[in-house]
């Protein structure tokens, strides 16, 4: 009985001695344990991540809707501002450069030219916004997300937007990728962070 124990480890259970398998170490179980608990939180949280990306998105057509409500006003106040500087120019003879050189010397003509200039430059970027955003779908506008980069119309927005189930084809397409974005997102993320923790256990 010694000499056949002698010769193969043992682990210790309740009430008896058994031996170990060879094949099977305690380190390897309690390292693939630790990578399956990983595993298990990275699912947990990729889920989160998709949830919320569902919840934001879903919200995106309606949203849009509004901001773009916004842009339309926001552009047709700053229209007539420059149509009307460019009316009056051109009755004095004058392109809208000259007129702007011609409205220098003391500081309020200065801080008025500035202003207007600032107007101009306003008024090209929201009217070529417009014209990018004008009478498409909200998965069109999606695509197009970088013109909505007009800070105080996305605040005043946010400011009154009242968030809502989805109940349209829109929302629940734009909640989908919402869902595959967040989850993906928070999947690459967290992955890349545990590689390195992988690698040691």
């Amino acid at each position: 009985m010694r000499r056949a124990l002698a010769g193969a480890p043992f682990s210790f259970r309740v009430g008896q001695f058994a031996p170990l398998d060879p094949a099977r170490p305690v380190w390897n179980s309690v390292g693939n344990e630790k990578t399956e608990q990983v595993a298990q939180m990275i699912r947990a949280l990729a889920m989160i991540g998709g949830l919320s990306g569902a919840v934001a998105f879903s919200q995106f057509p309606e949203f849009s809707q509004q901001y773009m409500q916004r842009l339309a006003g926001a552009r047709t106040e700053l229209k007539v501002v420059t149509a009307g500087f460019d009316l009056t120019a051109k009755a004095a003879g004058y392109t809208r450069d000259e007129a702007l050189e011609k409205m220098g010397g003391s500081d309020f003509q200065n801080n008025l030219r500035d202003q207007m200039q600032v107007n101009f430059k306003r008024f090209d970027r929201l009217d070529a916004a417009y014209t990018a955003l004008k009478g498409t779908e909200p998965l069109a506008r999606l695509a197009k997300v970088w013109h909505f980069r007009e800070t105080d119309l996305v605040k005043r927005t946010w400011d009154d937007f009242r968030p809502a189930i989805p109940v349209t084809a829109d929302g629940l397409l734009c909640a989908g990728i919402g869902f595959v974005g967040g989850w993906l997102l928070v999947s690459l993320i967290l992955g890349a962070f545990m590689r390195p923790f992988r690698r040691r256990v």
